[in-house]
């Protein structure tokens, strides 16, 4: 059996730029491809095939300091100027495929083998700073690959208790650039804390070419500075795990679940001056010759740890309208491995989260669905810092 599916998706952008093209749009284009098979009267073969692809123009940020006339922004308005024009945007690309053969028992009863490969890239050119002026741009490129191996056993026993178990396995390759451009004869009204200043009262550009006071003034500002940083990281985990429902009797069920894993986490960072043009705001930020971040080689971390995740709950039906639950499960984010602007690098420890919840759901008049339900959350190494936060981006 063939099945076949696909998406197409066209909008140029509903505001022109006045600097060349459109923003807020969307072009996407993608299909996927099914096929099924039976080689023996006790087993079955799904492949599915996938593509996808997004080819959007730049978005309309609007900066809410200053607009590119020098007058008040207006957040509303669809006169909008962006620099760099049609060359805003993103590319992305996402390319997989999947194998799953299953030999049955039973309906309830059976073994699947699953292996799945996903590969995926993109490039986006932004505008960082919202306005016509060329004071900051970045260019992301990332690009991932994922395979995965899983075994399980779907199972059911007397109609009494059923579940799944199995193992597996997963390899995931990621590879991320940014390389910022930036204009310091503009960006240095930003870093002064004057951004009316970018334009004159006429709203015409007004570049700096020497730092204007204190003990850099006359020091000259470059128009073309340059700064990258690469990140490659490479993740492997292979687990095992469980889920069942137990009808512990014709009132009481119990479900639960549990997980371990070995985690094996690496990654390399490096960030580079490209180009002569050093920074001299990079002295204000600390960061010099860059701007954002310090030079330095590349570094490399590694971590290896066992993680566990679990769930139970219990219920009874104390009528056939009326059940009362009670449950507990841990939940968790993965360490992160993370390179900070100054050249460190360290491991931001796992978050984790255990929840306890109890409650009860009925029926009234056959015409009223109630579910009332409290809980209390216990969080563990919960990061709320900017840093933590851009982590937890990335690796998402």
């Amino acid at each position: 059996m063939l099945f076949r599916s696909g998406i197409y998706s066209l909008s140029e952008g509903y505001l022109s730029n006045n600097d060349g093209g459109t923003l807020n749009g969307q072009n996407s284009l993608g299909g996927r491809l099914s096929l099924r098979c039976f080689p023996y009267p006790d087993a079955r073969i799904d492949l599915m095939l996938v593509y996808l692809e997004n080819r959007d123009p730049g978005t309309a940020y609007i900066n809410s300091q200053i607009s590119h006339t020098g007058k008040a922004p207006d957040l509303f308005s669809s006169n909008v100027s962006l620099n760099a024009g049609e060359m805003l945007g993103s590319n992305r690309k996402m390319r997989g495929a999947s194998l799953d053969f299953r030999h049955y028992k039973n309906e309830n009863n059976y073994f699947s083998l699953i292996a799945t490969f996903l590969n995926g890239n993109s490039d986006q050119y932004e505008d960082a700073d919202g306005t016509s002026l060329p004071v900051t741009s970045l260019n992301e490129r990332f690009g991932s690959r994922i395979i995965s191996f899983e075994g399980r056993i779907d199972f059911s026993r007397n109609s009494r208790i059923n579940g799944a178990a199995g193992l597996n396995y997963k390899w995931e390759k990621s590879e991320l650039s940014r390389l910022w451009e930036v204009n310091e004869q503009y960006l240095v009204h930003l870093i002064l804390g004057l951004p009316e200043n970018l334009f004159t009262t006429g709203g015409i550009p007004n570049p700096l070419s020497v730092y204007p006071a204190g003990s850099l003034a006359g020091m000259p500002l470059s128009g073309n500075h340059r700064e990258m940083n690469l990140n490659n990281s490479d993740f492997h985990t292979a687990g095992i795990y469980t889920d069942f429902t137990w009808n512990l009797s014709p009132r009481v069920g119990l479900t639960g679940g549990i997980r371990l894993a070995l985690e094996n986490m690496s990654e390399r960072g490096e960030s580079l001056l490209v180009g002569k043009d050093s920074s001299l705001l990079g002295i204000l930020t600390g960061y010099h010759p860059n701007i954002f971040s310090i030079p330095a080689g590349t570094r490399e971390v590694k971590t290896r740890h066992l993680s566990s995740v679990y769930r139970t709950r219990l219920s009874y039906t104390l009528t056939r309208k009326t059940t009362l639950f009670a449950g507990y499960s841990k939940g968790r984010r993965p360490p992160v491995i993370n390179f900070t602007p100054g050249g460190t690098a360290g491991i931001l420890q796992e978050e984790v989260l255990y929840n306890f919840e109890g409650g009860m759901k009925l029926v009234a008049a056959n015409r009223l669905w109630v579910d009332l339900t409290g809980f209390y959350q216990l969080f563990r190494n919960f990061d709320n810092t900017e840093i933590g936060r851009a982590s937890c981006r990335e690796r998402v």
